[in-house]
């Protein structure tokens, strides 16, 4: 009696063991199976957001692409600079629908891209008609290669200089900053210079600071002197990419031969397959860049102006024959022509690629009175004349006859952006991003 209960009991207790293990085994399996149905869940989740974003990218490359278009291709009606748009287009499983506002050279795309499930992702993005490789600095007042720097009687540069062959300085010419010359043997002779001077020869100077040099003469120095220091660095000049900018201008049209355009008119992004010419008195708004192919010459009492559409953006007017660089590519601004910005930080450049170093036929001549503005000479040679005052320019050689001044301005001029005008690709703006979804 007593052996039979026992057996029971042993019995009973390997019964209850067997279910609590089958409990076990059945709770670890729910565990498992919801926490692979979570993964399923997350990946989908994951697939899912990523599949919006993508198709909220293509979006955004879709009103780039409408906005860059001539004509209506595929663009819902709409297209270049008046495309706005379009809603739920169809990618795939999913779809995008873009908002585009602003005017000008700038637009803000915001593009909303839902995916098969109806999971959504939001974009924005900023772009513009600048070129990417837009944003330089000029880092000097005036800047000059191996033809050197001549200023003539009273002539002064407010701010500093960077040359790679002589600086010759005349009666009461003045450097406000800086002066520094690189290269072995060349020198700075003549001048005052308020700050510090640095090359290989330092001849009758009037030096404000500190001097750096290998040999000085007849000069005064009131700061330093700092003798058989290494003669600075070559610099190059600061360049633009001008078979793009080329391109952005004739994206806006050509115009066959020479060009006299209309008093209170405006011009750009143009293309000019000759000259052009302003003709005395007139004013003219410059609404994109301009790429003549021949020489430009504004005569007297004309006014230049930066179109307002192209907010703190500058341009460039382009003065450029590569296949005859010694008869084009001039540039020639006579007396009393003013160029305007529309803010501190958009200026115009005139760039000229004639390759005359002559001082009686050179690549640009500024005339009496004429200011404002930034002036490049990569190949040739910047002429200044009497009482004429520029922002800032880099030539090979330059010379400032008598009271010619250049006023350079750090804050305006370190760091800032160009764009090509209505005429240019549309390309997204540096730093502009932004995912709304999170």
């Amino acid at each position: 009696m007593f052996k039979k209960q026992k057996i029971k009991s042993t019995r009973g207790q390997s019964l209850l063991l067997a279910t609590f293990f089958l409990f076990l085994i059945l709770s670890f399996s729910l565990v498992f199976i919801g926490y692979v149905a979570s993964n399923d869940k997350n990946n989908l989740l994951v697939y899912s957001a990523s599949a919006a974003y993508n198709i909220a990218e293509a979006g955004v490359e879709k009103a780039i692409f409408c906005l860059n278009q001539k004509t209506d291709s595929n663009c819902g009606g709409t297209f270049g600079p008046n495309y706005a748009g379009e809603s739920n287009v169809a990618l795939g499983d999913g779809k995008f629908s873009t908002i585009v506002t602003g005017s000008g050279n700038t637009r803000t795309i915001v593009s909303t891209g839902i995916s098969r499930d109806n999971f959504d992702k939001k974009i924005k993005t900023k772009i513009s008609t600048a070129p990417t490789s837009s944003d330089i600095s000029f880092t000097y007042a005036l800047q000059a290669d191996q033809g050197g720097v001549t200023l003539a009687n009273n002539s002064i540069i407010y701010g500093s200089i960077y040359t790679n062959s002589n600086v010759i300085c005349y009666n009461n010419s003045l450097i406000t900053g800086d002066a520094i010359v690189s290269g072995a043997n060349n020198k700075i002779d003549g001048c005052k210079i308020n700050y510090d001077a640095a090359a290989h020869n330092l001849n009758n100077l009037d030096i404000g600071r500190n001097a750096y040099f290998t040999a000085l003469i007849n000069s005064t120095v009131k700061g330093v002197k700092y003798q058989n220091i290494p003669d600075p660095a070559r610099t190059e000049l600061s360049t633009f990419d001008l078979p793009l900018w080329e391109t952005l201008a004739q994206n806006g049209g050509t115009i066959e031969g020479d060009y006299s355009p209309a008093d209170n008119s405006s011009l750009g992004p143009k293309k000019i397959n000759g000259n052009l010419i302003l003709n005395n008195n007139i004013h003219l708004k410059i609404t994109g860049a301009i790429w003549v192919t021949k020489n430009i010459i504004f005569n007297n009492n004309c006014v230049l102006a930066l179109d307002s559409s192209l907010g703190d953006n500058g341009t460039l007017i382009i003065a450029d024959n590569i296949s005859n660089l010694a008869t084009y590519g001039k540039i020639i601004i006579n007396n009393n022509v003013i160029i305007q910005s529309s803010s501190d930080k958009a200026h115009i450049v005139f760039i000229a690629t004639n390759n005359s170093n002559n001082s009686g036929n050179p690549a640009i001549t500024l005339n009496n009175n004429a200011e404002g503005a930034i002036f490049q000479a990569p190949n040739g040679m910047i002429v200044l004349n009497n009482n004429t005052r520029v922002t800032s320019m880099s030539a090979n050689s330059i010379t400032l006859n008598n009271n010619a001044e250049v006023h350079y301005e750090e804050s305006d001029l370190m760091n800032f952006n160009f764009a090509a005008g209505p005429g240019g690709n549309w390309q997204f703006k540096k730093s502009t991003w932004e995912d709304l979804s999170l």
